[in-house]
């Protein structure tokens, strides 16, 4: 019973909940690490996911889901590394001992993964479905918390949203909100 506490119905993947726990407990043991170790959390959302639903019905937009979930998690190959259903058609990912530039790395390779599942998608301007991804890393310090680190990334998702879909954001933890000039260099 307490497996499926923090398992997604619909994707199989962790939940929101397991999502909170874990990011908690690997800050924490990246907190006491020696040397402060890195830890990067991945936000991913399907791009006009509700015009896909009215096009398609719900039914269908459910196998999307499952799809594209199935997609990201094949990225994570770490045993270490958590992907969740963050919620509706949103995704995250904590990796653990992983810098920006590891993170933007995966962060590619799931936004490849699902653009390459080709699935049609007549109501998008792309024709075929599609995410956005943000990203953001940190050491685990006192003036950081895993809040922040979360909120950094799903600032850099909507940027990504805002700069045309399909593509990565990167934002620092310190950043309130990243300039349109540092995004479009970010930019994948």
């Amino acid at each position: 019973m307490q497996g499926l506490a923090f398992r997604d119905g619909l994707t199989g993947l962790f939940n929101r909940r397991h999502f909170d726990r874990e990011l908690g407990r690997h800050w924490q043991q990246q907190s006491r690490a020696d040397n402060r170790g890195n830890l990067a959390v991945i936000m991913a959302d399907v791009d006009a996911y509700k015009n896909f639903n009215d096009c398609y019905g719900h039914q269908r937009g459910d196998e999307c889901l499952r799809t594209v979930a199935a997609a990201i998690s094949s990225t994570a190959s770490r045993a270490t590394d958590t992907v969740a259903r963050y919620g509706g058609e949103e995704f995250a990912l904590i990796l653990p001992d992983t810098d920006g530039a590891g993170a933007r790395i995966v962060a590619e390779r799931i936004r490849r993964a699902v653009e390459c599942l080709a699935i049609p998608h007549e109501a998008s301007s792309s024709g075929i479905v599609t995410i956005s991804v943000g990203v953001a890393a940190s050491q685990a310090a006192q003036d950081c918390d895993p809040v922040m680190l979360v909120g950094a990334a799903d600032r850099a998702l909507y940027a990504a949203k805002r700069q045309g879909r399909n593509c990565i954001c990167v934002s620092d933890v310190d950043e309130q909100e990243p300039t349109e000039s540092e995004l479009r260099v970010k930019r994948s």
